[in-house]
């Protein structure tokens, strides 16, 4: 009897952290877009977003004080992708509460989340757990604008416009 309540311990360590690793995965793949947006201050501060999407392509957004100013695109490898929004879903980013307070001089920081059959939206992240800001420089650190990217647009009147 002993034996066999061991057994069912012994199969539960192994199963249960299974079925956590595959829920993990499976949210990382119901993420189709993920967009972080730099909001304006009182200042200089740089205002853009950057939108992420399943398929390899990322979208830059330059609003106000950046060098690149307008809609530039460029597709990215779907593993590269893969990788951010794996790290969000991993995260739990769909945990997250809609709005975080914040000081209205500070640039803020804002995440849309695109799944199949719904959209999140994390307002002010910077002042949210530590893991949003983490996320927010991995983004910023990967998704560097150059002059290979191809600009689709021209920039945007009103830079505070999300």
């Amino acid at each position: 009897m002993k034996k066999s309540i061991f057994l069912v311990y012994v199969l539960l360590a192994f199963a249960l952290p299974a079925c956590t690793g595959a829920k993990k995965t499976a949210t990382g793949n119901g993420i189709k877009s993920l967009e972080l947006s730099r909001g304006a201050c009182f200042g200089k501060c740089p205002v853009y977003s950057i939108k992420i999407f399943d398929n390899g392509l990322v979208r830059y957004t330059g609003k106000g004080f950046v060098k690149f100013e307008g809609v530039y695109e460029k597709k990215f490898s779907a593993e590269e992708v893969q990788k951010l929004l794996n790290e969000a879903a991993a995260y739990r980013i769909d945990t997250c509460q809609t709005e975080y307070p914040y000081v209205p001089d500070l640039p803020g920081v804002d995440y849309t989340i695109t799944y199949k059959n719904r959209t999140q939206k994390i307002h002010n992240a910077h002042r949210g757990p530590a893991f949003l800001t983490e996320l927010a420089s991995d983004i910023d650190n990967h998704i560097l604008v150059d002059g290979s990217w191809k600009k689709i647009a021209d920039k945007e009147t009103d830079p505070r416009k999300p």
